[in-house]
């Protein structure tokens, strides 16, 4: 017979939901996750009882540490909230690792607890992101290092990254880059980070006005197509730009 000995950790249960609160700066709820959650709750499959929240006291309220769906849709259904209690305080970090352990954070949420803090990093960032259309990653390099490319400490700086300390220090460089990408937009791969490297490298090496290459794009834009690295794009780029010359140009080497 199995012998089962009684965890120290005690699980507690309240309706009074105004006690409860959803703490600045966590992931915002997701409509698909809570819509799965209900459907299985409708179908039987109570799983609120059995995975109870996780809270921290903070004066008269308890801080939503983990658990902050299941939450809604205990209050939203009218259901009992059962929460463990938690002693020790938790950075936003550590409630990011917390909620990777079930669901791992994606840096879209990373960015979002952030901006919701008032970083004013994150939020230059969040709004580089909405202006161009670009992935987080490629906008994350562009404004500090001003590298769209792989490589580098990628590890340190994506932890340093969920951990608050992002900072922009490449603004001027970074915009000008994604305005020069943006005469590219009518090619569904631009905002790639190997299409900006390419582009970056155009620009760097200076040996061709790099508005001479998006006027000769104009002229053949079926030309450019999708490649698998920046050097490629390059070549496809220089092939492009040579279109109708007698004398071929090297646009970067």
């Amino acid at each position: 017979m199995l012998e089962h000995k009684e965890s120290s950790v005690s699980v507690y249960h309240s309706r009074e939901y105004s006690n409860f609160r959803m703490i600045e700066g966590n992931r915002e709820l997701n409509e698909i996750k809570i819509n799965k959650i209900m459907k299985d709750i409708e179908a039987g499959i109570d799983v609120l009882k059995y995975y109870p929240i996780q809270v921290r006291e903070v004066g008269d309220r308890l801080h939503i540490i983990d658990g902050q769906h299941r939450f809604y849709i205990a209050r939203k259904l009218g259901r009992v909230i059962h929460y463990i209690l938690l002693q020790e305080d938790q950075s936003l970090y550590n409630i990011a690792v917390i909620n990777s352990n079930t669901e791992k954070w994606k840096t879209r949420d990373f960015i979002n607890c952030y901006v919701n803090l008032n970083n004013e990093h994150y939020k230059e960032l969040d709004a580089f992101m909405k202006t161009y259309g670009l992935s987080a990653t490629l906008c994350a390099r562009l404004l500090t290092d001003g590298q769209p490319g792989y490589g580098g400490n990628g590890n340190q700086n994506m932890e340093d990254f969920q951990r608050g300390k992002f900072e922009v220090r490449n603004r001027d460089e970074a915009k000008k880059l994604a305005d020069i990408c943006t005469h590219f937009n009518d090619f569904k791969h631009a905002k790639s980070a190997n299409f900006f490297h390419a582009i970056k490298k155009i620009v760097d090496a200076g040996k061709v006005d790099i508005w001479d290459v998006i006027k000769k794009y104009n002229s053949y834009k079926d030309e450019l197509v999708k490649q698998l690295s920046w050097k490629e794009y390059i070549s496809n780029l220089e092939n492009i730009y040579n279109k109708s010359l007698r004398s071929r140009v090297i646009i970067y080497e």
